[in-house]
């Protein structure tokens, strides 16, 4: 799962377990295949094998499932021509080298006498049986071959493999161990043969031989996997194995995970290829030191578990501790020689700051203005006379972090009371590392309930990067605001205020009658330029930023006008800024100043709007007055033109055209009748006429008009249809009204439909607020373009066809009237048109 989870693949993983060695066969190959069966309807992508027994049991229960689901395995020793009978198995086959176990014995132990390889009782550990006996068959110095299997010391055969005269030092292989043995047999055999020089390669067979490799009687050499991390090996190899080279577990899941994802992603498991793993050399320290192995003799690469800390990182220590005596020495004498030259230099300037001190004691003493140092609790630190008078102080009173500043004076801005003002000014002093303002008329009450107007600064005192307090300087500035006051006063009540630019500071200062006037809170009147520019309209702030960047660039005498629009609470205001820029002198010629007044002419600005708004207003009247009688005189003109012209020839045609003529006229005539009509209907709607409310059954009504409307189309190739539900809509509404906007809308679609239908019909549900009311023809239709203008005045489809184009802009204003809705769509799959009218509908008891 943990595999899975780093490549950022999500699974649903399941797992069940095989016992194998301790149960029948038949009754883990029924377990298996009942699991099996539950995924029959579960979609299953892959299987994961793990071990020769799943692998086995899985293939010999030739359930389906097997078969067409891809199966990737890991640790099997199954030979490579039984798989490939299987083109949906791949995976990692176990590599068994007893050569290379055996070469690993000698460089560990040395020339050895006799081989013992332990294995199990399975099927897959007479594999190991086979492979080993080829194995080491060919080894060069075998000269004897013993099997113990289920034979006593004194009974166990010994056959010559090879002339043992010819080998310098003969080797004897045996292949399993007396599992029969008594306890007492197995240390007389080998404490009787102690001399000899052996040790074991363990292949499986870990259920047989607890016991035996835990007596430690000879050392054992691992040669097939264990399930293990560096951690878990005594766990995985508890009889007494060494170690040996293993393909570790995190190892295998890993490939395992790989080759899954590719077949996941789509890749054919034939073409992935079965391999083996990589296998790396373990061994386990506290075994190591049983057989008094060395860590030098160990190959290299190899990993070792249950090394101590101490052992392990020896040398790391050594050569650490070595290096930290040589700094501490080394530091140590630092410190004594910076420790002398500090006490000279401190006692040096211990002198000198004693006397800076006396001298700017003596400098603040002798300073009218007040000034205090306060600690970062308020307490107050020091005071100087002036400050001490002015707070009603006797000037040998102790005060020294015994009395806190606030109790003694409030501060607060000169346009309102704020007992929380001085805290927020040390706090953004605070926030600056720089000094903050008193405003020119910060109002200062005392403690015996006098007050005076100051101005001053705030600064917060570091050391080191750290606050230690905050110093505040102020003088008394009451009679010069007075004489101010008496300018302020008359400036505002004539919306006129004074402003100036600070170019150092980048700050534009506003006279804070600018701001109380305005409705803006701000505790300082200060601006930066880009607070300035945001306050301007979007369509002034381009604009502005030029002609200030224009004015400080000349540094030449200049007066100049600027007309812009700020943001204030009461919305966009335009202010109009008279400003006069100074150079600096011969002295700074590039500092030129800005200053100058802004004035509100939101007022006239406003006029000038409404004259504007005016004027368009009077010319647009006399657009639309222009164009309404030169439409109505066409209107008019061409049904009396007709009128008159068959009227003055009537007299001189012969009898049987006379009634053509009087059909004529008379239609011409209901055309201007139906104009005029038009017009003072619209003008009636639009000028306010009031509406006659009163209640209307809906399905009454329609019925009704239906009924009327239906004989004007007997005579023509259209057919009129009522479509109405069986619930009956009860609302209030002008019938007459209602009436003639329907009509209209029958009329269109009764003239610009040559054949096909004409339906009249409404949808309502109970409880719905409104009503649709709709009339849908199968004519020529109207362009969707064109369907927003089609109620303007005088539009008209055809401009041959007769009408003078004030119907829908009729049916618009009475709907309009009727606070409803009305608009055009398709009508039935896509053909002619549809006119659907929304109407409210107001619920009235029956």
């Amino acid at each position: 799962m943990e595999a899975f989870r780093k490549a950022d693949i999500p699974v649903e993983l399941d797992y069940f377990f095989l016992r194998t060695h301790d149960v029948e066969f038949e009754h883990s190959e029924n377990f298996l295949k009942e699991n099996l069966d539950t995924y029959d309807n579960i979609p299953l992508d892959l299987i994961l094998a793990f071990n020769d027994d799943a692998l086995n049991f899985l293939i010999k229960s030739d359930h389906p499932l097997a078969h067409r689901t891809p199966i990737v395995f890991s640790n099997v020793i199954i030979p490579v021509d039984t798989l490939e009978k299987y083109p949906l198995i791949t995976g990692q086959l176990e590599t068994i080298d007893y050569l290379q176990a055996y070469e690993l014995g000698k460089q560990l132990f040395g020339e050895v006498d006799e081989l013992q390889i332990v294995f199990g009782f399975q099927e897959e550990d007479f594999l190991l049986l086979d492979t080993a006996k080829t194995q080491l068959m060919n080894i060069p110095e075998y000269a004897f071959f013993r099997n113990f299997s289920r034979k006593t010391p004194e009974e166990a055969p010994v056959d010559t493999v090879r002339n043992p005269d010819t080998i310098a030092r003969p080797l004897t292989i045996g292949f399993d161990l007396p599992t029969i043995w008594r306890h007492d047999q197995l240390f007389k055999y080998y404490k009787n043969n102690n001399p000899i020089h052996r040790f074991g390669i363990k292949a499986r067979g870990e259920y047989i031989y607890i016991n035996f490799l835990g007596y430690q009687l000879q050392p054992f050499i691992g040669v097939t996997n264990a399930y293990f991390v560096d951690e878990d090996f005594p766990a995985a190899m508890p009889h007494g194995v060494i170690g040996g080279y293993f393909n570790r577990v995190d190892r295998q899941v890993d490939k395992a995970v790989e080759t899954s994802l590719r077949i996941l992603k789509g890749e054919p498991v034939k073409s992935i290829p079965i391999d083996t793993g990589l296998r790396t050399p373990v061994f386990d320290w506290e075994v190591m030191q049983h057989w008094g192995i060395s860590k030098s003799q160990l190959p290299q690469g190899s990993t070792i578990v249950n090394e101590p800390f101490l052992i392990k990182y020896k040398e790391e220590f050594i050569i650490g501790a070595i290096v930290t005596i040589m700094l501490l020495i080394f530091l140590l004498n630092y410190l004594i020689r910076i420790s002398k030259i500090v006490y000279f230099k401190h006692n040096s300037l211990q002198k000198k700051l004693d006397e800076e001190q006396e001298r700017m004691q003596i400098m603040i003493n002798t300073i009218s203005d007040f000034i205090v140092s306060i600690d970062c609790y308020g307490m107050i630190v020091s005071i100087n006379p002036a400050a001490r008078r002015l707070f009603g102080l006797k000037q040998d009173e102790e005060i020294q972090n015994k009395v806190h500043l606030c109790s003694l004076v409030k501060l607060s801005p000169r346009y309102k009371h704020d007992v929380f003002w001085l805290q927020k000014v040390i706090e953004r002093s605070e926030e600056t590392h720089k000094e903050e303002l008193l405003p020119e008329g910060s109002l200062l009450e005392l403690r015996d309930g006098t007050s005076l107007q100051i101005s001053g600064v705030v600064r917060t005192l570091y050391i080191n990067d750290t606050r230690i307090g905050t110093l505040l300087t102020f003088r008394d500035c009451t009679d010069k605001l007075r004489k101010e006051q008496f300018l302020e006063f008359s400036m505002v009540a004539g919306d006129v205020y004074t402003w100036q630019i600070d170019l150092k500071q980048k700050q534009i200062t506003f006279h804070e009658s600018f701001f109380v006037s305005n409705g803006i809170d701000r505790d300082i009147p200060n601006l930066s330029k880009e607070e300035f520019i945001d306050l301007l309209h979007p369509d002034d702030r381009e604009r502005g930023d030029e002609e200030l960047a224009k004015l400080l660039r000349d540094t030449s005498i200049n007066k100049s006008k600027l007309q812009l629009r700020l943001r204030l609470p009461a919305g966009y205001i335009w202010f109009e800024f008279r400003i006069t820029s100074l150079p600096g002198g011969v002295n700074d010629p590039d500092n030129v100043r800005l200053f100058g007044i802004c004035l509100n002419i939101q007022k006239q600005k406003k006029a000038e709007s409404d004259m504007q708004d005016v004027l368009e207003q009077a010319k647009e009247s006399n657009r639309i007055k222009s164009e309404f009688l030169a439409n109505m005189s066409h209107e008019i003109r061409t049904p009396l033109n007709a009128i008159v012209g068959f009227s003055s020839i009537i007299n001189e045609v012969e009898e049987g055209e006379k009634g053509q003529f009087l059909e004529l006229i008379s239609k011409n005539c209901d055309m201007l009748l139906q104009t005029i009509n038009d017009i003072l209907d619209i003008s009636r709607v639009e000028s306010g006429y009031p509406f006659h409310y009163k209640v209307c059954y809906l399905k009454r009504f329609l019925s009704e008009l239906w009924s009327e409307e239906q004989p004007l189309f007997e005579k023509t190739n259209v057919e009129f249809f009522l479509e109405i539900p069986e619930e009956e809509c009860l609302m209030e509404t002008d019938p007459f009204r209602l009436r003639q906007l329907l009509v209209q809308l029958i009329k269109n679609a009764r003239n610009f439909t040559p054949e096909g239908s004409v339906t009249l019909g409404y949808h309502y549900k109970a409880g719905d607020r409104t009503v649709t009311i709709y009339v849908r023809d199968t004519g020529i239709g109207i362009a969707p373009e064109d369907r927003e203008i089609a109620f303007e005045r005088f539009y008209k489809l055809d401009q041959f066809t007769s009408g003078g184009g004030l119907g829908l802009s009729l049916c618009k204003e009475i709907t309009r009237r009727f606070n409803g809705s009305i608009r055009i769509t398709d009508g039935y799959h896509e053909k002619g048109t549809c006119v659907f009218v929304n109407l409210p509908v107001h619920q009235v008891q029956q």
